[in-house]
């Protein structure tokens, strides 16, 4: 199975066409979250989209492979341990 092509640099233009953003996958500084504005909170939908248009206008974007943003564990003592 081929793997799809991850977007790198300029990315504006697949953000714009094809909405590529995983949401909660991403890493932003602060100097740029702060430069967009944030989320838009007065939109009813597609606040994130908005935001990464924005960031994507200002700065190439770096997909950086096997980099995990979150991960969590589960063990004997966990919650999950018992829902698995």
């Amino acid at each position: 199975m081929a793997m799809r092509r991850k977007p790198t640099g300029d990315v504006l233009e697949s953000i714009v066409q094809k909405n590529c953003m995983v949401v909660g996958a991403q890493i932003v500084s602060r100097e740029i979250f702060d430069a967009c504005g944030g989320f838009d909170e007065n939109l009813q939908k597609l606040e994130d989209w908005h935001f990464w248009c924005l960031a994507a206008a200002r700065t190439d974007f770096l997909f950086v492979p096997g980099l995990y943003v979150m991960s969590y564990r589960v063990h004997e003592t966990s919650t999950m341990h018992t829902r698995l």
